[in-house]
């Protein structure tokens, strides 16, 4: 039965139908005709509304799996625990991924999924990427300093600059 249904909905395709009810033309780009894409928008906006706690909750949880496969593929590739770097924080919920160089908004502008995907693949080089406390992350980012769990900004003599 899946046979046939796949290549009937090919040929449909081909035809260039609509694959739900077969007699309309379709929109270009996609597989529906006008009337059966507003049908299928109503029905996945109702399924949503109706299940939109369960659907948040299993994508916060999937969200979470990520990170930590993340953060952990980064820790071993350093050949670290998963902590901070720098203060050896192990709260999961407070660590943070930091460009060495400097590229993150780079990276920002092409997509967290993508970041984290080409991260999970292998596709990108993880000797720029640390695991800093989100402390730590502000530190390192304004160049200032943490001293006993309190900021301390330093100014240079002669400059009115923080650094």
């Amino acid at each position: 039965m899946r046979e046939y249904a796949r290549r009937r909905y090919l040929e449909l395709r081909e035809k260039g139908v609509c694959v739900s009810c077969e007699g309309h033309p379709r929109i270009t780009g996609k597989t529906l005709c006008p009337k059966c894409l507003e049908k299928s928008r109503i029905a996945q906006n109702t399924f949503y509304h109706a299940h939109k706690e369960r659907i948040l909750k299993a994508s916060s949880r999937r969200s979470k799996v990520r990170r930590f496969e993340v953060l952990k593929k980064i820790a071993e590739f350093h050949k670290k625990p998963i902590q901070c770097f720098s203060c050896l924080c192990t709260d999961i919920s407070e660590l943070e991924i930091e460009h060495s160089n400097n590229d993150g908004w780079d990276e920002k502008k092409k997509g967290w999924n993508v970041f984290i995907t080409s991260i999970l693949n292998g596709s990108r080089k993880l000797d720029d990427l640390l695991i800093l406390c989100h402390v730590c992350n502000v530190c390192s980012y304004e160049n200032f300093t943490a001293k006993s769990g309190r900021w301390e900004v330093i100014f240079y003599p002669n400059s009115r600059k923080a650094c």
